[in-house]
């Protein structure tokens, strides 16, 4: 039996106080639009009023929209320099449950295992585009990093290009098939020339 509840909002950190206001509210409720569970068996409670407003996520988007690839590349390069390769981020993710990572696959080892410039940049990206279609932007990866590395800024931007390519935004409806996993005959495939 699966038991829902109306969603108002969480709090950035659960040492906070309970109230929600825009400077405590997570970045996670940035842009939700899923209050209301669509699969359950029994829904509790009233729906409770929307959480305030938090731009700081909105912010840092476009704060790295503005940059040049090179700026872009130089900041993503100097954040994943931090990570230690403990896979938090894949552990705690609710949509990680692959036998064997390819993270972990030695034949062929499609990733360095050292925690190198190259080898965090290869596992973060295959990380991302492995969440292409997937991702429900809960920002579990953020929060369990322990470098403080903002994961979820680039799993928002693959959600954003999934959503323009193929418009598609990952829901819990489980009759809408995901980009990654359809042929569409119109699909113009731009991105293959």
């Amino acid at each position: 039996m699966v038991l829902a509840v109306h969603c108002g909002g969480v709090v950035s950190d659960p040492a906070m106080s309970a109230e929600l206001t825009s400077e405590t509210v997570s970045d996670r409720c940035d842009g939700c639009d899923v209050r209301e569970p669509k699969l359950f068996d029994h829904l509790l409670g009233a729906m409770p009023p929307a959480p305030p407003q938090n731009t700081r996520r909105a912010e840092k988007i476009a704060e790295l929209k503005k940059m040049t690839v090179e700026g872009r590349w130089a900041f993503w390069q100097e954040q994943l320099s931090r990570c230690i390769r403990c896979h938090a981020c894949r552990e705690v993710c609710p949509n990680c449950f692959c036998v064997t990572c390819r993270a972990e696959q030695n034949s062929p080892q499609w990733i360095e295992p050292s925690a190198t410039p190259r080898a965090n940049t290869a596992w973060q990206m295959m990380r991302v585009l492995h969440q292409a279609g997937r991702c429900v932007d809960c920002l579990e990866c953020e929060r369990a990093c322990p470098v403080d590395i903002p994961l979820g800024l680039l799993n928002k931007h693959m959600a954003d290009v999934i959503e323009q390519r193929f418009g598609y935004k990952s829901c819990d409806d489980p009759t809408v098939p995901a980009p990654m996993g359809i042929y569409r005959s119109d699909d113009a495939e731009e991105f293959i020339q």
